[in-house]
Protein backbone atom coordinates (compact mmCIF):
# COMPACT_ATOMS: atom_id res chain seq x y z
CA UNK A 1 0.00 0.00 0.00
CA UNK A 2 1.00 3.69 -0.69
CA UNK A 3 0.03 5.51 2.49
CA UNK A 4 -0.45 3.45 5.77
CA UNK A 5 -0.37 4.68 9.57
CA UNK A 6 1.35 0.90 10.65
CA UNK A 7 4.85 0.18 9.35
CA UNK A 8 6.25 3.50 8.58
CA UNK A 9 9.55 4.98 8.26
CA UNK A 10 11.41 6.58 11.47
CA UNK A 11 11.16 10.00 13.01
CA UNK A 12 8.33 10.84 10.45
CA UNK A 13 10.34 10.76 7.71
CA UNK A 14 7.71 9.12 5.41
CA UNK A 15 5.53 12.00 5.79
CA UNK A 16 4.02 14.07 3.00
CA UNK A 17 3.34 18.05 3.13
CA UNK A 18 -0.16 16.95 2.79
CA UNK A 19 0.23 14.94 6.03
CA UNK A 20 -0.09 11.97 4.26
CA UNK A 21 2.43 8.83 5.28
CA UNK A 22 4.44 6.73 2.85
CA UNK A 23 4.43 3.16 4.20
CA UNK A 24 8.11 1.77 4.39
CA UNK A 25 7.82 -0.25 1.15
CA UNK A 26 6.72 2.59 -0.63
CA UNK A 27 9.28 4.74 1.20
CA UNK A 28 11.87 2.26 -0.36
CA UNK A 29 10.96 2.11 -3.39
CA UNK A 30 10.38 6.08 -3.82
CA UNK A 31 14.13 6.45 -2.84
CA UNK A 32 15.63 4.39 -5.56
CA UNK A 33 13.33 5.93 -8.30
CA UNK A 34 13.60 9.40 -6.71
CA UNK A 35 16.71 9.51 -4.82
CA UNK A 36 16.77 13.71 -4.99
CA UNK A 37 13.40 13.60 -2.96
CA UNK A 38 14.99 11.69 -0.07
CA UNK A 39 14.82 13.63 2.89
CA UNK A 40 12.45 15.81 1.56
CA UNK A 41 8.95 14.58 1.51
CA UNK A 42 7.72 16.18 4.35
CA UNK A 43 7.84 19.69 1.57
CA UNK A 44 6.70 17.50 -1.42
CA UNK A 45 2.79 17.27 -1.89
CA UNK A 46 1.34 13.64 -2.06
CA UNK A 47 0.40 14.68 -5.86
CA UNK A 48 4.04 14.76 -7.00
CA UNK A 49 4.98 12.12 -4.91
CA UNK A 50 2.49 9.41 -6.61
CA UNK A 51 3.59 11.18 -9.86
CA UNK A 52 6.95 9.35 -9.60
CA UNK A 53 5.51 6.00 -8.79
CA UNK A 54 3.45 6.51 -12.11
CA UNK A 55 6.14 7.94 -14.52
CA UNK A 56 8.22 4.83 -13.39
CA UNK A 57 5.56 2.55 -14.25
CA UNK A 58 4.94 1.09 -10.91
CA UNK A 59 1.91 -0.05 -9.71
CA UNK A 60 0.25 1.53 -6.47
CA UNK A 61 -1.59 -1.86 -6.06
CA UNK A 62 -5.71 -1.85 -5.97
CA UNK A 63 -5.54 -1.13 -2.31
CA UNK A 64 -3.87 1.89 -1.91
CA UNK A 65 -5.59 4.82 -1.92
CA UNK A 66 -4.82 6.91 -4.70
CA UNK A 67 -5.66 10.44 -4.59
CA UNK A 68 -8.47 12.53 -6.74
CA UNK A 69 -4.66 14.74 -7.73
CA UNK A 70 -3.79 11.49 -9.87
CA UNK A 71 -4.66 13.19 -13.80
CA UNK A 72 -6.64 11.31 -15.79
CA UNK A 73 -4.04 12.59 -18.71
CA UNK A 74 -1.06 11.20 -17.05
CA UNK A 75 -2.60 7.79 -16.79
CA UNK A 76 -4.21 7.56 -20.03
CA UNK A 77 -0.30 8.38 -21.41
CA UNK A 78 1.23 5.99 -18.60
CA UNK A 79 -0.75 3.25 -20.33
CA UNK A 80 0.13 4.23 -23.32
CA UNK A 81 3.74 3.58 -22.51
CA UNK A 82 4.53 6.95 -22.79
CA UNK A 83 5.35 7.93 -19.03
CA UNK A 84 8.78 8.15 -19.46
CA UNK A 85 8.56 9.97 -22.73
CA UNK A 86 6.72 13.11 -21.22
CA UNK A 87 8.91 13.66 -18.85
CA UNK A 88 11.76 14.92 -21.35
CA UNK A 89 8.39 17.14 -22.99
CA UNK A 90 7.70 18.86 -19.95
CA UNK A 91 5.21 17.94 -16.83
CA UNK A 92 3.25 20.87 -16.52
CA UNK A 93 1.83 20.52 -19.93
CA UNK A 94 0.85 17.19 -19.61
CA UNK A 95 -0.89 18.31 -15.88
CA UNK A 96 -2.82 21.16 -17.55
CA UNK A 97 -4.13 18.51 -20.15
CA UNK A 98 -6.96 17.50 -17.26
CA UNK A 99 -8.22 21.05 -18.26
CA UNK A 100 -8.20 20.59 -21.76
CA UNK A 101 -9.47 17.47 -22.74
CA UNK A 102 -13.44 16.84 -22.30
CA UNK A 103 -14.38 14.52 -20.05
CA UNK A 104 -15.14 11.52 -22.55
CA UNK A 105 -11.90 12.17 -24.71
CA UNK A 106 -9.27 9.60 -25.08
CA UNK A 107 -5.81 10.29 -25.84
CA UNK A 108 -4.06 8.50 -28.64
CA UNK A 109 -1.08 9.50 -28.72
CA UNK A 110 1.43 12.66 -27.77
CA UNK A 111 4.85 14.01 -28.65
CA UNK A 112 6.85 16.99 -27.42
CA UNK A 113 8.03 19.71 -29.84
CA UNK A 114 8.59 23.16 -30.50
CA UNK A 115 5.44 25.01 -32.32
CA UNK A 116 5.59 29.13 -33.44
CA UNK A 117 8.75 29.07 -31.31
CA UNK A 118 7.35 27.57 -28.37
CA UNK A 119 8.03 24.43 -26.71
CA UNK A 120 5.48 21.97 -25.54
CA UNK A 121 3.70 18.83 -26.60
CA UNK A 122 1.29 17.63 -29.45
CA UNK A 123 -1.76 15.51 -28.40
CA UNK A 124 -3.89 12.91 -30.53
CA UNK A 125 -6.97 12.70 -28.88
CA UNK A 126 -9.94 10.27 -30.92
CA UNK A 127 -11.63 13.95 -31.35
CA UNK A 128 -8.68 16.58 -32.28
CA UNK A 129 -4.89 17.78 -31.91
CA UNK A 130 -3.83 19.50 -29.46
CA UNK A 131 -0.55 21.59 -28.88
CA UNK A 132 0.27 22.35 -25.13
CA UNK A 133 2.25 25.10 -24.20
CA UNK A 134 2.66 25.94 -20.39
CA UNK A 135 5.17 28.91 -19.98
CA UNK A 136 6.04 30.35 -16.90
CA UNK A 137 5.92 33.68 -17.51
CA UNK A 138 3.39 33.93 -19.88
CA UNK A 139 1.08 31.04 -18.87
CA UNK A 140 -1.14 28.60 -21.15
CA UNK A 141 -1.29 28.73 -24.85
CA UNK A 142 -3.38 26.17 -26.47
CA UNK A 143 -4.11 25.37 -29.82
CA UNK A 144 -6.19 22.39 -31.20
CA UNK A 145 -7.71 21.03 -34.53
CA UNK A 146 -10.74 19.07 -34.87
CA UNK A 147 -10.05 15.84 -36.44
CA UNK A 148 -12.81 16.60 -39.11
CA UNK A 149 -11.34 19.37 -40.69
CA UNK A 150 -7.82 17.48 -40.94
CA UNK A 151 -7.12 16.67 -44.10
CA UNK A 152 -3.48 15.14 -44.06
CA UNK A 153 -0.23 14.65 -41.52
CA UNK A 154 3.06 14.51 -43.08
CA UNK A 155 6.52 14.15 -41.57
CA UNK A 156 9.49 15.22 -42.65
CA UNK A 157 12.75 13.32 -40.89
CA UNK A 158 16.43 14.39 -40.41
CA UNK A 159 19.31 12.61 -38.82
CA UNK A 160 17.68 13.13 -35.20
CA UNK A 161 14.64 15.26 -35.39
CA UNK A 162 11.68 15.53 -37.46
CA UNK A 163 8.64 17.70 -38.35
CA UNK A 164 5.06 16.70 -38.08
CA UNK A 165 3.25 18.76 -40.50
CA UNK A 166 -0.57 19.36 -40.19
CA UNK A 167 -3.16 20.11 -43.07
CA UNK A 168 -5.99 21.60 -41.69
CA UNK A 169 -8.49 24.11 -43.74
CA UNK A 170 -6.05 25.03 -46.14
CA UNK A 171 -3.35 25.68 -43.47
CA UNK A 172 -0.57 24.32 -42.50
CA UNK A 173 1.23 23.67 -39.03
CA UNK A 174 4.09 22.57 -38.23
CA UNK A 175 5.51 21.50 -35.04
CA UNK A 176 9.02 21.03 -35.44
CA UNK A 177 11.90 19.35 -33.14
CA UNK A 178 10.32 16.20 -32.59
CA UNK A 179 12.08 12.62 -32.33
CA UNK A 180 12.00 10.56 -35.85
CA UNK A 181 10.47 7.21 -34.29
CA UNK A 182 7.71 9.25 -32.23
CA UNK A 183 6.89 11.63 -35.05
CA UNK A 184 6.72 8.42 -37.80
CA UNK A 185 4.37 6.81 -34.79
CA UNK A 186 2.44 9.92 -34.29
CA UNK A 187 1.72 10.01 -37.69
CA UNK A 188 0.64 6.72 -37.86
CA UNK A 189 -1.49 6.81 -34.87
CA UNK A 190 -2.60 10.58 -34.99
CA UNK A 191 -5.65 10.56 -37.06
CA UNK A 192 -6.86 6.68 -36.26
Amino acid sequence: TLFRSLTTPILGAGKTKDGDTLCNDCWLKLTKIAPSIYGKTKTTPTEEIITYFVDAGIELGSKSPIPKAISSARKMLHDLGLHQDYQLWGRKEVDELDNILAEDEMIVVAVGGIYNNASGILVATDSRLIFVDKGIIYGLKVEDFPISKISSIQVETGIILADIKIFASGNISKITNVQNDRAKYFREKGLS
